[in-house]
């Protein structure tokens, strides 16, 4: 199985705890990209990696509020 089918089982499988941490770690993995994508200049790649972040705890925010 490659990595992307065993994610998606992970993801099917997973009860909401799981999921909530999951999202989180997911989040936290785009704005270390982002930090690296400054170092090196990419500021489109950047602004990308971070809207993602963005987008995710704002989910998260609502979801859980």
């Amino acid at each position: 199985m490659n990595q992307v089918g065993y994610k998606q089982v992970q993801i099917k499988t997973a009860n909401k705890g799981q999921l909530i941490v999951m999202l989180y770690q997911t989040a936290i993995r785009s704005m270390k990209k982002a930090l690296m994508l400054l170092d090196k200049k990419d500021m489109e790649g950047k602004g990308k990696c971070l809207i993602k972040a963005q987008d995710i705890i704002l989910e998260l925010l609502y979801a859980l509020d």
